[in-house]
């Protein structure tokens, strides 16, 4: 293995792997350890604040774990939490990041030891490129992600207040020191929890002694003004306000297959714990040229068994795809794509100042299909590390995908507890559910 080891923050992880891991479920191979059953194993719930994960330690408050017996039986005794105060069952391991609404925060990051860049993102908050987090440099542009290599640092400010909107007492803004597979796969991620009334085990700042709440709430209809100024400058008008409706749904099922390409996969059977695909329905083609793949025959020098591989000439496709469309270009009949409409990622436009309103209505499938996969997960999760025969990890063939969907945009004004797209901490749900049945409305969400 050319890439050992682990990510932490503060020395501190808490990784998704293990927040969605059932150890003592049996998975399709015979042995144990996969996926847990429901939301408790669902990758869409797997930031949110639960207590009912299938690993009785991760229901716990971070405050309140002392301790963790190893693999070999060796107990290992933890530091006093960063956080003394304000956990709660759930919550992840990492340090909380703990707020006033009207405060102005500053982070400073430093990328220590690893060999890739890493890419940092808080959700809800925007900020200019200003070194340590005390310049700034006005002309940077809002960000809301910013890379930094091995050895770099960054740092930023940013206000953060709860929108009027929320009938909440506290807001949980996700940020992540890798926002990747990697970084939530080994756990760099956390929650800045937000408060809107003070708190005994909080002080607040000598610039901020009271949480900032909004006082002209009947300007606003949630979050967006009822009257904004003219593009002239002068006097106001109504906010204009744009209205979408997006479906999420497979390609599978929408696309047509055009290059007349094999969809089921009766070798693959058994060896994922995904749903089928329909052999009849369409794909996803990122690029139409056929690709050879040569045939190859060989024996397994591990365990001498003889494979075949390869013999297969096709485009560059997909069938597990989802996609997001604009429910206009989907044919209210078939649930296809109407003709002529381009296979194109969704943009969705508007001007400065203008509000946006989206219904999202989610059309997967209550369980989801998949295919096996030979891409590598980091081996967080070992399920049987002391087999005579080598240890298996929790890895992306004994897990499936989520039909839970979101949308989530940055550099966007937002409700933190209702418009983030993902289920976060203590925020209410706002992702959309699959169907239940077969027939019936489709759930949405606006």
């Amino acid at each position: 293995m050319d890439d050992p080891g682990m990510f932490v923050v503060n020395y501190r992880n808490e990784p998704l792997a293990l927040r969605v891991y059932d150890p003592n479920k049996v998975g399709p191979d015979g042995k144990r350890g996969m996926q847990a059953d429901g939301l408790a194993g669902d990758l869409s719930h797997a930031l949110q604040t639960r207590t009912d994960r299938a690993i009785p330690a991760l229901n716990l408050a971070p405050s309140a774990i002392t301790s963790a017996v190893g693999p070999t039986g060796g107990t290992t005794l933890f530091p006093p939490h960063i956080n003394a105060a304000g956990s709660e069952p759930g919550d992840p391991f990492t340090p909380m990041l703990r707020t006033y609404s009207g405060d102005n925060v500053r982070l400073r990051m430093h990328a220590g030891g690893h060999e890739e860049e890493h890419n940092i993102t808080l959700h809800g908050v925007k900020w200019l490129q200003n070194g340590t987090g005390y310049g700034n440099s006005s002309n940077s542009g809002w960000k809301a992600s910013q890379m930094i290599g091995i050895s770099e640092q960054l740092g930023f400010m940013a206000p953060v207040s709860m929108i009027s909107s929320s009938a909440a007492t506290n807001g949980d803004y996700l940020y992540s020191l890798d926002a990747a597979l990697e970084g939530y796969w080994n756990g760099i991620w956390g929650i800045m929890r937000n408060y809107t009334a003070q708190r005994a085990d909080l002080f607040p700042l000598p610039n901020n002694p009271q949480p900032v709440a909004m006082r002209n709430t009947v300007n606003f209809d949630g979050i967006c003004p009822k009257t904004t100024a003219n593009p002239n400058g002068i006097g106001s008008r109504p906010t204009v306000k744009r209205n979408y409706e997006i479906v999420a749904a497979l390609a599978n099922d929408i696309l047509e297959n055009r290059n007349g390409v094999s969809i089921s996969d009766p070798a693959g059977v058994g060896q994922h714990v995904g749903g089928p695909l329909k052999a009849n329905g369409g794909t996803l083609v990122f690029n139409s040229r056929k690709t050879a793949i040569p045939l190859v025959s060989g024996v397994d020098p591990e365990d001498g068994e003889p494979f075949t591989i390869g013999g297969h000439s096709a485009p560059l496709h997909d069938p597990t795809a989802i996609l997001y469309v604009r429910k206009a270009d989907l044919d209210a009949t078939t649930g296809k794509l109407k003709a002529g409409v381009p296979v194109e990622p969704l943009v969705l436009r508007a001007n400065a100042g203008e509000c946006i309103s989206i219904t999202l209505e989610n059309r997967l499938p209550l369980v989801m299909p998949d295919l096996p996969s030979t891409a590598v997960m980091h081996n967080v999760v070992k399920r049987d590390r002391f087999d005579s025969e080598g240890a298996t990890a929790f890895a992306n063939n004994l897990m499936r995908p989520s039909s839970h969907v979101g949308l989530h945009a940055q550099l966007l004004a937002y409700d933190i507890t209702k418009s983030d797209g993902a289920n976060v901490g203590l925020n209410p749900v706002q992702t959309v559910p699959p169907r239940a049945g077969t027939s019936g409305a489709w759930p949405t969400r606006t």
